[in-house]
């Protein structure tokens, strides 16, 4: 079985990636003590963390229950702590510690800042995963439905457009013949006003050659 400190030693990247599971994992099961082992986690001398190890309880010599670390030897000044691993941060942008360590209640940052700039600089964020095909296939029928739709609203404001103008031109043309029809009565009126006048007068000089 691979060590946990070798796991977080080798393949940091792959660590700080699985660490949010893990402390899942240990959340869960530090909830039934009673199946006879525990997970700490490991710290330095400097509070700062090192890695989560399994530990057994085990009858000693004596039958005293006594708990035993397994896959992972101490060293000198490190320690347990009943805490969840830290967060590990995977590239710059993204959240979690680059050299966490423990206050005694909580984890903390501890690398200065010029460790952390240089910690970014080594860890740039990752390109973007391409999309998958049915992702890509999913993306291209909302845009083929998004131009449809557009499409079809474009016809219907050319539409009513035109019936717009059409109306604008039967009320222009309907006025127009009112006018005329106005102004053909107007004009009858007129002539049937001369064709009067016209009579009148003939009749007046028609009179007056009677007289002579």
């Amino acid at each position: 079985m691979i060590k946990y400190g070798v796991l977080s030693v080798i393949f940091p990247t792959l660590w700080s990636v699985i660490t949010p599971f893990v402390s899942k994992a240990y959340i869960y099961m530090r909830k039934d003590e009673s199946m006879g082992y525990k997970y700490y986690s490991v710290i330095n001398i400097q509070n700062r963390y090192k890695t989560l190890v399994l530990v057994i309880n085990e009858p000693d010599e004596t039958g005293e229950i006594q708990e035993r670390v397994q896959y992972y030897t101490l060293l000198e000044g490190e320690r347990l702590i009943d805490a969840a691993p830290p967060v590990m941060r995977p590239y710059i942008g993204a959240d979690g510690f680059i050299k966490p360590a423990w206050n005694g209640s909580a984890w903390i940052e501890s690398a200065t800042s010029e460790e952390i700039t240089e910690w970014e600089t080594e860890h740039p964020t990752p390109p973007p995963t391409p999309p998958a095909e049915s992702e890509r296939i999913a993306s291209l029928e909302t845009q083929m439905t998004a131009a449809q739709m557009a499409l079809v609203e474009a016809y219907e404001a050319a539409d009513d457009q035109a019936t717009t103008i059409m109306l604008a031109q039967t009320e222009a043309y309907e006025t127009a013949d009112r006018q005329n029809t106005d102004a053909l009565l107007a004009l009858a009126e007129v002539y049937e006003s001369m064709l009067a006048l016209q009579a009148r007068v003939e009749a007046l000089e028609g009179g007056e050659q009677i007289n002579g």
